[in-house]
């Protein structure tokens, strides 16, 4: 549906009344309009923060990170109890954070849930580059499918040679998204 909305020359008070709209099932649309409230009322945005939840909130979260602001805010929802605001706040991080909160995001690689640790995954490559190589090798062997595919998503341009036996072996893993991730990062190769 939001592909349909123009949002050129939108003033705040319209922007507003689009994002306080009820769209079901399309999470992307908080995001874009978030977004573009945070790239041209970022203190709108911000001040907001506090009384959102479920997707406006995810939104939010992910419109401040695409904007590149927001990194003392964002920071807060990490440990969110709703794994889906503590992903978005993740990967918000990811395009405005560095290596200083890496020290925040480093505890989530054992994460109970799979989604928050494939999040601090993707992190970890942004943020650590080459030096995420350890991380993301040990999330090869992790018990969920998702995080396994994350990982070796993430491991384009770090694959050695050490680690070629373990990517071959998930050529025959259970979920086929990890076998085609693999066979994608081995042709790659």
């Amino acid at each position: 549906m939001f592909d349909a909305i123009n949002l050129q020359g939108k003033t705040l008070s319209d922007l507003m009344g689009l994002f306080f709209c009820d769209i079901e099932n399309d999470d992307d649309y908080y995001d874009v309009i978030a977004y573009n409230i945070s790239k041209y009322f970022p203190e709108c945005m911000e001040s907001m923060l506090n009384n959102l939840s479920g997707q406006r909130l995810r939104g939010a979260i992910c419109g401040l990170g695409m904007a590149g602001i927001g990194l003392h805010r964002i920071l807060a929802y990490v440990a969110s109890g709703d794994e889906r605001v503590a992903c978005a706040a993740i990967d918000a991080l990811r395009r405005v954070g560095t290596e200083d909160e890496w020290r925040v995001i480093f505890p989530l690689l054992k994460h109970e849930s799979a989604s928050v640790r494939s999040a601090a995954i993707r992190f970890a490559r942004a943020v650590l580059g080459d030096r995420a190589k350890e991380f993301l090798s040990n999330a090869l062997t992790d018990p969920a499918p998702l995080v396994r595919e994350n990982a070796l998503d993430e491991l384009d341009g770090l694959v050695t040679n050490d680690l070629r036996p373990i990517i071959t072996s998930l050529l025959q893993d259970e979920s086929p998204s990890v076998r085609e991730a693999a066979q994608s990062l081995l042709d790659t190769l």
